[in-house]
């Protein structure tokens, strides 16, 4: 990656989204830990109040697709290989 050494220095936490869907609140708590903020009950409280209120797709299911930015799939791959190289 062209700019890995600049990324030496930045604390990285690698969340992927899959986690945050499995289990919002421990990947919330690895944020704050990363972060070196406190994750109390009262945070987690309030953090399970909104997921109950706010189930995803509450709204509706969005509808993305890459054509409709007038990408395909070979451009995204080859923009974005180095960083599923050194991430994926």
């Amino acid at each position: 990656m062209a700019n890995g050494a600049a990324l030496a220095c930045v604390q990285v936490l690698a969340l992927k989204y899959a986690e945050t869907l499995k289990d919002p609140i421990a990947a919330v708590a690895r944020v704050y830990a990363a972060a070196g903020l406190s994750f109390d009950a009262a945070t987690e409280e309030m953090m399970r109040a909104h997921l109950a209120a706010s189930p995803q797709h509450k709204e509706g299911r969005p509808s993305y697709s890459l054509e409709k930015f007038g990408l395909d799939a070979a451009m995204v791959d080859a923009k974005f290989k180095a960083y599923n190289e050194a991430f994926l």
